[in-house]
């Protein structure tokens, strides 16, 4: 499978592809198009205004000129960020399975059930580590790996989609680092009641809806869950179930996934009745199969909608305001100080020039970040 997961990215470029387009491309050539982000990323770029600064047609509302630049340029790269995540999960999901292959080659004959029964348990022996070298545990290592791998890129996805959601239907909610969970409380009716701006735009984008109907009760805060466990927590015990198909002989390992990755480990063995209780039934592949195709549908599902709402906003300035909480602090957090191993500054010395692609050359004329405009900014409210 894993010989021939690239194929349709083989074939030279079409006449009608665009290298400057190259991950919508990519999506569409591997199975998952997302067109209507293609076509959201394009209006956003041609309503930037190199005169105004920042989306043009934000100008009327009170921004200033720096909180206006700095959230359209946000919004710029948060929209092709969402397909540069979804194809990182799969080539993430691709090399999973590969290793995943690669593990069960090898420890396929290192856990071997044995004849006997005690207490209906059937006994197995293993893995036999005389017969193994420490290298043997890389396959095991880089599947991990890729599994990890791939739950960042869907929180990755689920967050740069949820800031997309915010600044295009004009919500209250400081959009720099949020991420969905942020959007799902802000769209509790309470909170929404309190911070009213946008909820025309959002009940028409309907993302909540859009979620339960991309997949099965719960998919998207376990996805969530899983991605906070692996990057910002200890990680979980892996459960690997060995399995043959009959009698006696060398067994297949199974991963099984948790059950709850925001609990402790401790209160779901507590709670779950041992370990069967505390993973998911199904094999880790399955999952991760199920997260990607949800995923997946949620971002072509809100595509169209995101386009339409852009669009009717634009048409129609006094719909929804663009709010100045989106971007609360015009004032640059200080800098880590780091600068790098060496503290050498970069060489560029016979760098006569450096290829930008067009849509970041008119981000920035719109951002003032030409040498020749650079000093302007000393202006901006």
């Amino acid at each position: 499978m894993h010989e021939h997961a690239y194929d349709a990215l083989k074939p030279r470029w079409a006449t009608h592809e665009d290298i400057q387009s190259r991950d919508y491309v990519i999506a569409r050539r591997l199975g998952f198009p997302l067109p209507l982000f293609r076509v959201l990323q394009d209006e956003v770029v041609r309503d930037l205004d190199p005169d105004v600064y920042g989306i043009g047609w934000w100008e009327p509302y009170d921004l200033g000129i720096t909180r206006r630049i700095l959230l359209s340029d946000h919004l710029v790269i948060a929209v092709p960020a969402v397909v540069q995540n979804l194809i990182e999960a799969h080539i993430h999901l691709v090399e999973f399975q590969h290793w995943k292959a690669e593990h069960q080659k090898v420890h396929r004959y290192a856990i071997w059930f044995a004849p006997a029964r005690f207490f209906g348990v059937v006994p197995m022996r293993g893995p036999r580590r005389e017969s193994l070298r420490p290298h043997d545990e890389l396959p095991d290592l880089t599947e991990e790996l890729h599994m990890v791998g791939f739950f960042r890129a869907i929180g990755s996805l689920l967050d740069c989609l949820a800031q997309v959601v915010i600044i295009v239907a004009g919500l209250e909610v400081a959009v720099r680092k949020a991420g969905w969970g942020d959007l799902s409380r802000h769209l509790e009716p309470a909170n929404l009641a309190r911070r009213p701006n946008g909820a025309d735009a959002v009940r028409l984008l309907d993302p909540l809806g859009k979620v339960d109907a991309s997949g099965p009760a719960g998919w998207l805060a376990w996805s969530l869950d899983m991605r906070n466990m692996l990057v910002h927590r200890p990680r979980r015990m892996t459960f690997s179930v060995a399995r043959r198909e009959r009698g006696t002989g060398p067994a297949d390992v199974v991963l099984h996934l948790p059950r709850d990755p925001g609990a402790s480990e401790v209160e779901v063995m507590r709670d779950s009745g041992g370990p069967h209780g505390a993973v998911l039934g199904e094999d880790a592949e399955t999952t991760m199969n199920a997260i990607f195709a949800s995923s997946a549908s949620l971002a072509r599902a809100l595509g169209p909608e995101l386009v339409a709402v852009w669009n009717r906003r634009r048409s129609n300035l006094g719909w929804v305001e663009q709010p100045r909480s989106q971007w609360p602090s015009t004032v640059r957090e200080a800098s880590t100080g780091y600068e790098g191993a060496t503290g050498q500054p970069p060489d560029f010395t016979g760098m006569s020039g450096a290829v930008l692609a067009e849509r970041n050359a008119r981000r920035y004329d719109a951002a003032a970040l030409w040498d020749h405009q650079r000093v302007r900014w000393a202006g901006f409210d």
